[in-house]
């Protein structure tokens, strides 16, 4: 599931000191934002294949996190599944191939990637930037349920709401809120989470 952010300015961030320069935005089926404040870069890998004729379920599907820590033109990730994020954790890294692709290699497979796509094969995977996006930090729900909210404010609460495991595509951080927004598949959902509903990059 993709989730789309809009706002008037997309934005190109430096991704190395080596004069290469990464997107943040959409990579084929993987998703990547980079915060230069905290050098820390976040994605969101989700992909399937092997479907039924005349039915919505895959035989087989790949989805997991991924985050890390740019130094120089690689960042060391760590990658799992959100929703598990103490489960089948596998190292690896990103780096880039210039300002139109990513390459990510992974020590093993996660399940039910090999029949969707190879992330350890000696040669990393490569992505193609598709469309940039304003996004800052992709992170995911880590308690049970996270409501939106108009505005950055507590006093603001809606009625609708995402639930642990699912994954957010953050454009703002004010007064303790992200701004960001959600696919449910049928419609996408935009406003304010409570950052205490999210996980942090680097510390879950």
């Amino acid at each position: 599931m993709k989730s789309i952010c809009l706002l008037p300015a997309l934005l190109l961030f430096t991704f190395s000191a080596r004069s290469q320069s990464i997107r943040t935005g959409s990579y084929d089926e993987l998703d990547i934002a980079y915060n230069p404040a905290t050098q820390m870069i976040t994605g969101y890998f989700e992909s399937a294949t092997g479907y039924d004729e005349g039915t919505d379920h895959p035989k087989f599907s790949c989805a997991f996190y991924l985050e890390g820590k740019v130094t120089g033109g690689k960042a060391k990730i760590r990658t799992y599944y959100p929703a598990q994020p103490l489960d089948d954790v596998i190292d690896g890294t990103l780096e880039t191939g210039g300002d139109k692709t990513i390459k990510v290699h992974l020590a093993e497979e996660h399940g039910g990637c090999w029949n969707v796509q190879h992330f350890a094969d000696e040669e990393p995977a490569v992505f193609t930037f598709d469309e940039a996006q304003p996004w800052i930090e992709i992170r995911y729900v880590k308690n049970t349920k996270a409501y939106f909210h108009d505005k950055p404010s507590a006093t603001t609460t809606r009625k609708a709401f995402v639930v642990k495991g699912d994954v957010v595509r953050i454009s703002k951080v004010q007064d303790g809120f992200a701004l960001c927004s959600y696919n449910g598949g049928k419609q996408v959902t935009t406003g304010w989470l409570s950052l205490q509903d999210l996980n942090k990059p680097g510390g879950r």
